[in-house]
């Protein structure tokens, strides 16, 4: 186990990439926290998927909504959780690596009846779209997030 500086500062250790990738997880767990807060005060449902449309996160009010807890619909695909209006408009393979807005989509709640709803999200990110986006990063940013890159 890796020595803490002090109980909320950053993660010591002699080894420079192992210290950078424990405060990184350290800011990870944190953000997660974040999310969790902040979804909890939203009405709306929050969710976000993997590169192959997989939950791998959705709000607690999911139960509220639609009579599941979270952990029952995470993995599944968002095809299979529920169809969207216009299929023809979501048929196209980069459809999701664009931003979109108020998609009509139509899930059934643990009863069985119909709820629409509207919805937004924004692109996946991709280790491609990481290495981009670290060119436009000053020097200090870029050299971490290569020596992250690097590491995988």
């Amino acid at each position: 186990m890796t020595p803490r500086d002090r109980d909320d500062g950053p993660i010591a250790s002699s080894d420079p990439a192992e210290s950078l990738m424990a405060n990184y997880r350290a800011r990870v767990v944190e953000l997660e926290q974040r999310l969790d807060d902040l979804t909890r005060l939203v009405s709306d449902l929050v969710w976000d998927v993997d590169e192959n449309l997989r939950l791998t996160y959705i709000s607690e009010r999911v139960f509220d909504i639609l009579g599941f807890i979270p952990q029952e619909l995470t993995g599944k695909s968002i095809f299979e959780l529920g169809t969207f209006e216009d299929e023809a408009a979501i048929s196209a393979p980069d459809v999701f690596r664009r931003a979109f807005r108020n998609r009509r989509y139509i899930i059934n709640d643990k009863q069985g009846r119909a709820h629409n709803f509207r919805i937004s999200g924004i692109p996946l990110v991709t280790d491609v779209d990481r290495r981009e986006a670290a060119d436009i990063l000053g020097d200090t940013e870029r050299e971490e997030a290569e020596a992250i890159l690097s590491m995988r």
